[in-house]
């Protein structure tokens, strides 16, 4: 096995070069190591993830019913190509003639 090289050595940062790799370490005296589980035993987190709207602060499943129909959420969606826009239902003053020539052209470009 190689040996190590030292390139950096500060008060907790050691860098080495082995292999052409470099490693990095963080260096913890025992008190500073306590220190650390002390702080991470009393840490907390909190996380919410919810689907559509919001639920409410009162907690009542009652009262996001009523305000779920203000934010819902897709059950079930499908993509479709973009060149499918190019119709004269989202397009309602457009000649059909002139879209599907933008649609034979959208693909010539695309596939060619």
């Amino acid at each position: 096995m190689k040996s190590c090289t030292i390139i950096v050595r500060c008060k907790n940062l050691l860098i080495c070069l082995l292999n052409n790799l470099i490693i990095i370490t963080l260096v913890q005296t025992s008190g500073e190591s306590e220190l650390a589980s002390a702080f991470n035993s009393k840490r907390s987190s909190y996380e919410s993830m919810y689907v559509g709207s919001r639920p409410p602060s009162d907690g009542r499943w009652e009262t996001w019913m009523n305000y779920t129909g203000r934010s819902p959420y897709p059950i079930r969606y499908s993509l479709r190509p973009l060149v499918e826009l190019l119709d004269t239902v989202y397009f309602p003053g457009a000649d059909d003639a002139a879209m599907r020539g933008k649609r034979a052209r959208f693909f010539s470009v695309q596939f060619s």
